[in-house]
């Protein structure tokens, strides 16, 4: 075992790192309080320089309480493969906790780039280790995540950002990730209402090509999101009308005139004319309810009525409007 300087330790090697975000205080206080309870793991880089192999938050929290040395034990790569020394840091690190999305992408990416494991092997072995299931799906959503801003990192490493939206991100540019990281911080958005936000957002977006960064800047959203007299909740309600208006801007122009129709055919309670699911197909369904045949003879009259008038003439025009 060996007591190093903290300044022959390389921190910003991160050739076995997977720590990200970590919580450092109770770290820090044990440390302070009961001094350094386990050696770090390092591996000699060249001259006095190290690497360290496991360990990152010990020598982290040792930096923050200004030590000049850190207790360590070394790891030589004649003896013990970079592979191997890497497997050992990670089951260290499962063995005591759970890994963020984050630091799952980190080590999905070290086997594919630093390690280049067999990427079935990763599928059938790695992804069922890390907690991921079997799906090549998730290799490929979660590789792209190293590489997404800090902003965003840290989003998903917090858990803020849904799962069901990871598929997602690639496709999008990184002012439109780091837009909606804001964007869904600033509401305080849940997971279903992320999900509901996300699809309304991303149809508008295909449909009139435009970014979600210029949809999200838009002069009536933003002047909700910063209202310092409405509450949250009111605001997610304001913005998730804003938000169907303009993806459902035809529908909702269909459906008030739909509306119109029905009020004009005058009919009774007891007869209820439905339209296509979301306006999508041409079928409509009618609903009538009795008592008595005398009630049931009332309520063919009136359709008998309607029809005679020609005025479900109109439902066809509403189609053709549209």
């Amino acid at each position: 075992m060996l007591t190093i300087p903290l300044n022959q330790i390389i921190d910003q090697d991160d050739f076995y790192r997977i720590t990200f975000l970590p919580d450092l205080r109770p770290l820090v206080e044990s440390m302070k309080r009961i001094g350094q309870s386990q050696p770090i793991l390092v591996q000699p880089v060249s001259g006095v320089f190290y690497r360290i192999v496991s360990g990152f938050k010990r020598f982290w929290a040792a930096k923050e309480l200004n030590w000049s040395d850190i207790r360590a034990e070394t790891a030589e790569v004649d003896s013990e493969q970079p592979f191997s020394l890497f497997q050992k840091s990670l089951f260290e690190n499962l063995a005591i906790r759970q890994l963020n999305w984050v630091e799952k992408a980190f080590v999905l990416q070290k086997l594919v780039q630093q390690f280049q494991i067999p990427r079935e092997k990763i599928i059938s072995e790695w992804l069922p280790i890390l907690n991921i299931g079997k799906n090549q799906k998730w290799l490929v959503w979660l590789s792209k995540i190293p590489d997404y801003e800090l902003i965003v990192k840290e989003a998903i490493a917090k858990d803020e950002i849904t799962f069901d939206l990871f598929e997602f991100f690639p496709a999008l540019s990184a002012d439109d990730r780091v837009a909606l990281v804001q964007f869904y911080r600033e509401l305080k958005l849940g997971k279903n209402r992320q999900k509901e936000f996300f699809y309304l957002l991303r149809d508008v977006m295909q449909r009139d090509n435009t970014s979600m960064t210029h949809l999200l800047e838009n002069q009536d959203v933003q002047q909700i999101v910063k209202a310092e007299d409405l509450a949250l909740g009111n605001k997610v309600q304001k913005i998730r009308g804003i938000l169907r208006r303009w993806r459902y801007s035809s529908m909702n122009e269909m459906e008030k005139r739909f509306r119109e129709i029905v009020h004009s055919l005058r009919l009774p309670p007891g007869i209820q004319l439905l339209p296509p699911q979301n306006f999508e197909g041409d079928k409509f369904r009618m609903t009538f309810t009795f008592r008595t045949p005398e009630d049931f003879s009332g309520v063919v009259a009136k359709l008998q009525e309607i029809t005679a008038s020609g005025d479900l003439t109109a439902l066809t025009s509403l189609w053709e409007a549209d």
